[in-house]
C-alpha cells in the first residue's frame, strides 16, 4: 500500500491531517490496451489505487488525458485508439452513449449511410476525423451482455415477454430432461448449463442457445405452443454469439445478425410498452433498461467495426470482435492473484503488488508473442 512520507518535526501533524485530507483507496483500477487482433496480447498500461467513487466529469477528464497518452505512446505501434471498453458500469456507459448516440448522417460521423440517408434504425455512429481515423467507437463487453440476455429468462422477479408469451428457461430444462444428450439429434445441454449452478459461467448460455438446444425446443413445441416464444428468443441470443464470436459467418451475415438483434429488441420492447399488451409493463415483463441499452450499443459497435473495412485507412484491418469489451481486464485481475500467472494461493494483493505484478505479466506476454506478428507500418 502507499503511505505518506513522514519526516521532520511535524510528523504528528502529517499523520493527523492524513485522516482528514487523504482519500482511502480500497480498490485497484486497471487500464489495458486491447488490440483487436488475435495474435496480439492485451497489456496493462496503468494501475493505480482508487476509491471507486469517481463521477462522470472526473472520468471524462481522465479519458481525455489517457487518450493523449495513448496517441503519443501506443498508437504509433498498435494502431488507432477506437474507443473504450466496459462491462456495464453506469458512469462509463454514460460517456460511451454520449460519444455514440449521434446519427451517422451528422457531420464528421461514420455509420451505415445509403445514398446520403442513414439506414433505417441505424441511430448510433462513431466519430470520423479529417485524417480518416475513427474514434468514439466504444464497446460493451459482449460476454457480460450474453450472460445478462440469458439470465432474464431465468428470473423469479420478472417474466421476459417475447411477444404475447414469455420466454422461459424451463423449456430448455425440459429439452435436457426429455431428449437425448448425444447423437445426431442430441441437444448437448450439460447439467451445469441447465441447472445454472454458476450464473457467471458464460459457456452455459451458449450451450442453452446452441443448435441442438433449439432443435430440441422445436421438437417439443407440438405439445406446448408457448415454447415458440422461447425458441425465437434463443435464436436471437444465438445470433448475438455469432455476431461477436462466429468463425464461419461472413461479414454480411454478421451485419444481418446485428440488424436482426437491434430490430427484434426494439419491437419486443415496444410491444410490451404498447396498449396491445394488456396488463404488461416494462418493469415486470421485459429486460432491464440497462441490459437493453448495453446490448444495443454493443451491436452498433460491432456493426461499425465491420463497416470500418470500407474506409481506406482500415481496408486491411481484421477486427477480432470476440476481443471487444473489457474481458481483458477480468483476465488481468485474475492473473494477479488466486492461481494466476505469478502467484498461487494468494487471493488479495496490494496496490504496489499489483503494479509489480502487471509488469511481470506484461513481460511474460511479450516473450510469448515476440516475433509472432509484424505490424504494417504506413
Amino acid at each position: 500500500m502507499w503511505h505518506p512520507r513522514i519526516t521532520g518535526d511535524n510528523a504528528y501533524t502529517i499523520i493527523d491531517s492524513a485522516h482528514d485530507d487523504y482519500q482511502l483507496a480500497g480498490y485497484i483500477r486497471l487500464m489495458m490496451v486491447n488490440p483487436l487482433e488475435q495474435r496480439l496480447p492485451s497489456l496493462a498500461v496503468m494501475v493505480h489505487a482508487h476509491c471507486n467513487r469517481f463521477d462522470i466529469p472526473w472520468l471524462r477528464d481522465d479519458w481525455v488525458s489517457t487518450k493523449a497518452m495513448a496517441e503519443e505512446l501506443i498508437s504509433p505501434h498498435l494502431g488507432d485508439l477506437w474507443g473504450r471498453g466496459s462491462d456495464g458500469d453506469a458512469r462509463r456507459f454514460a460517456l460511451q452513449k454520449e460519444g455514440m448516440d449521434v446519427p451517422p448522417t451528422a457531420d464528421g460521423r461514420f455509420g451505415l449511410v445509403v445514398n446520403g440517408v442513414a439506414a433505417d434504425g441505424f441511430t448510433q455512429s462513431a466519430k470520423l476525423l479529417q485524417d480518416g481515423r475513427l474514434t468514439d467507437l466504444h464497446s460493451q463487453d459482449w460476454r457480460h451482455c450474453l450472460s445478462k440476455l440469458y439470465s432474464h429468462i431465468d428470473n423469479s422477479a420478472r417474466d421476459l415477454h417475447w411477444g404475447e408469451q414469455p420466454a422461459r428457461h424451463e423449456h430448455v430444462v425440459l429439452v435436457r430432461d426429455k431428449l437425448p444428450y448425444s447423437g445426431a439429434d442430441g441437444h448437448g445441454i450439460t447439467a451445469a448449463a441447465a441447472d445454472r449452478f454458476d450464473r457467471q459461467n458464460k459457456t452455459a448460455p451458449a450451450l442453452c442457445c446452441a443448435r441442438g438446444a433449439r432443435r430440441g425446443v422445436k421438437k417439443l413445441m407440438a405439445d406446448n405452443s408457448s415454447m415458440l416464444h422461447t425458441l425465437k428468443y434463443l435464436e436471437l441470443i444465438s445470433r448475438y454469439i455469432v455476431l461477436n464470436a462466429g468463425k464461419k459467418a461472413t461479414l454480411t451475415q454478421r451485419m444481418q445478425s446485428a440488424s436482426y438483434i437491434i430490430g427484434s429488441l426494439r419491437r419486443a420492447r415496444c410491444f410490451v410498452a404498447s396498449d396491445h399488451a394488456s396488463g404488461l409493463n416494462l418493469k415486470d415483463n421485459f429486460m432491464p433498461r440497462q441490459t437493453y441499452e448495453h446490448v444495443v450499443l454493443s451491436c452498433f459497435s460491432s456493426a461499425i467495426k465491420l463497416l470500418a473495412r470500407t474506409l481506406t485507412r482500415y481496408k486491411t484491418t481484421r477486427a477480432a470482435l470476440d476481443k471487444s469489451g473489457s474481458n481483458c481486464c477480468e483476465i488481468g485481475f485474475s492473473e494477479l492473484g488466486g492461481f494466476g500467472r505469478i502467484a498461487a494461493g494468494k487471493r488479495d494483493y496490494t496496490a504496489n503488488g499489483a503494479l509489480e505484478g502487471v509488469s511481470d505479466i506484461n513481460t511474460l506476454l511479450s516473450y510469448a508473442y515476440e516475433g509472432e506478428v509484424s505490424m504494417p507500418r504506413e
